[in-house]
């Protein structure tokens, strides 16, 4: 999986099929910063598609871990499968972050404890 950051993407957002991945921040900064892959071409029936997976992006930053968990599982396939591995990380992530005291305002940037 190819992974660009945010200004590779803004630069190029309209000349190739982007996926957010992530947004994260590394270890001992506070900001995040977003995170994509680019997939090998547009195809007309990712589209519906890459609105679930943006949607799952949305109820993991809502705390809606559950139903991110449950969109992942019916993500899994989509894109040709060239995703499904991160799907399976995300849904360890949501696990994860169920176990967490988060603050109402989370922003939902994951903070990586390692580098």
């Amino acid at each position: 999986m190819l992974l660009v950051g945010e200004n590779t993407y803004d630069a190029t957002a309209d000349d190739f099929f982007y996926l957010k991945v992530d947004e994260l921040a590394v270890k001992g900064k506070s900001v995040g910063i977003r995170i994509y892959t680019v997939l090998d071409e547009k195809r007309a029936d990712w589209d519906k598609d890459k609105e679930k997976h943006d949607k799952m992006h949305e109820l993991y930053r809502d705390q809606k871990f559950k139903q991110a968990i449950k969109m992942c599982n019916e993500l899994k396939g989509s894109f040709d499968g060239q995703v499904d591995k991160y799907y399976d990380m995300w849904i360890e992530r949501c696990e994860y972050m169920q176990t967490q005291d988060l603050p109402k305002d989370w922003n939902g940037v994951f903070i990586a404890t390692t580098k």
